[in-house]
C-alpha cells in the first residue's frame, strides 16, 4: 500500500526518469542534478524543451533561479514549458507569473495499486493490437507526430529515442484499424512503478474506446511484470476514463508556458 507521500514520489520520479531519456540521445541535452531536470532538444514543440524538476539551490532568490532557466529557453527558437510538480518550492508559480507565463494545463497525478484490476479487455474484431518492437518505430513516430504536430525534420532524433529505449524500461502497444495505426500507449518502468505515457488516438480511431483498451492492456502487463503500481499524469479530458479503470487522484501537476503556446 502506498502512502500519499510515496505516491507523490512515485509520480514525480517516474516522470523524471521517463523524460530524461530524451536528453540522452543526440541532439538532446539534459541538465540532471539533485535540484534540476531540464530537457533541451532541437524539436521546437513541447514537451521536448521543459523544466521537469526544480528545487531551491539556496544561494540566490527563487526568482533569480527561475529567470536563469527561462533565459536558456529565450536564447533558442522553441516552445518551452515548465512542469510544476507537487514538491516544487513555494514562489515558483509567482515567479513564472511575473515573467508572463501562465498555467496552461492542470494534470491530475493518479495511481493504481493494481488491486481489483478490471478484466483483461477484449479487442474488437476490426482492431489489431501489437506490442511494439524496434520494427514498429515508424508507426510510433507517425502517431507521435500527429499528436504533437511535429515536422519531418524531427523524425530522425525521435526515431533514435524509440529504437534506443524500446524494450529496455519502455513498452509500447499500438492499435491498428484496417492496417493503419490509430492509437498507442506506452509504459515506462522505473524502480517498482510503471508510468503510463503517450496515450494518443488519431481521428479515424476515435469513438472506439481504444485509449481505454490499450491502457487496460498496459495495466495487466504492469501487474504481470510484478510492479507495485501504475501511475499517470492525466489530461482533464481523460480523467473520468482513468477513474473508471481504477486509478485514484494523488496530487495535481501543472504545466506552465507562455500564453497560448501549449495545449494538451
Amino acid at each position: 500500500m502506498f502512502t500519499e507521500t510515496e505516491a507523490v514520489a512515485a509520480l514525480e520520479t517516474n516522470a523524471w526518469s521517463m523524460f530524461a531519456q530524451f536528453g540522452r540521445v543526440d541532439p538532446g541535452r539534459l541538465i540532471d542534478t539533485p535540484t534540476r531536470l531540464v530537457l533541451e532538444t532541437d524539436v521546437p514543440k513541447p514537451p521536448y524543451n521543459t523544466v521537469f524538476r526544480f528545487y531551491d539551490e539556496g544561494d540566490r532568490s527563487i526568482d533569480a533561479q527561475v529567470h536563469e532557466l527561462l533565459e536558456r529557453f529565450e536564447r533558442r527558437s522553441c516552445t518551452p514549458a515548465w512542469l510544476v510538480h507537487p514538491t516544487t518550492p513555494i514562489g515558483v508559480r509567482e515567479s513564472l507569473d511575473t515573467h508572463g507565463w501562465v498555467c496552461a494545463e492542470t494534470m491530475p497525478g493518479m495511481i493504481h495499486t493494481l488491486d481489483d484490476l478490471p478484466p483483461m479487455p477484449d479487442v474488437p474484431s476490426d482492431i489489431d493490437v501489437v506490442e511494439a518492437g524496434v520494427g514498429h518505430g515508424a508507426a510510433w513516430l507517425d502517431l507521435v507526430s500527429t499528436r504533437y504536430g511535429l515536422d519531418e525534420d524531427d523524425s530522425p532524433y525521435l526515431r533514435q529515442v524509440f529504437d534506443r529505449f524500446i524494450g529496455t524500461g519502455v513498452r509500447v502497444w499500438i492499435a491498428s484499424l484496417d492496417g493503419v495505426p490509430v492509437s498507442k500507449v506506452g509504459i515506462h518502468m522505473s524502480n517498482d512503478v510503471a508510468g503510463i505515457y503517450g496515450v494518443a488516438t488519431t481521428e479515424p480511431g476515435r469513438g472506439k474506446g481504444l485509449a481505454s483498451l490499450l491502457t487496460g492492456i498496459a495495466l495487466h502487463a504492469t501487474a504481470n511484470a510484478g510492479f507495485r503500481a501504475s501511475v499517470l499524469h492525466s489530461t482533464p479530458m481523460a480523467h473520468s476514463m482513468y477513474q473508471r479503470l481504477g486509478y485514484r487522484d494523488v496530487a495535481t501537476f501543472e504545466l506552465w508556458a507562455r500564453p497560448d503556446e501549449v495545449h494538451l
